[in-house]
């Protein structure tokens, strides 16, 4: 369950949490993020499905 007004993302064929957090966030250091919110789908942050929601958190500044 995505919590009400969060953003969400698709993951597509050969997608990483860091190619995810470079190109939503414009940098890869927040994949950790990513998978902490993430972490009742994603138990290995290595390991991603091709068509899974993933719930995105909001990052007050998100190129640092």
């Amino acid at each position: 369950i995505t919590p009400a007004g969060a953003d969400t993302y698709v993951v597509k064929r050969g997608d990483t949490l860091t190619s995810i957090s470079r190109q939503l966030y414009g940098t890869g250091r927040h994949w950790k993020k990513i998978w902490q919110a993430n972490q009742g789908l994603i138990r290995d942050p290595n390991v991603l499905k091709k068509g899974w929601k993933l719930t995105l958190p909001k990052l007050a500044n998100p190129a640092t």
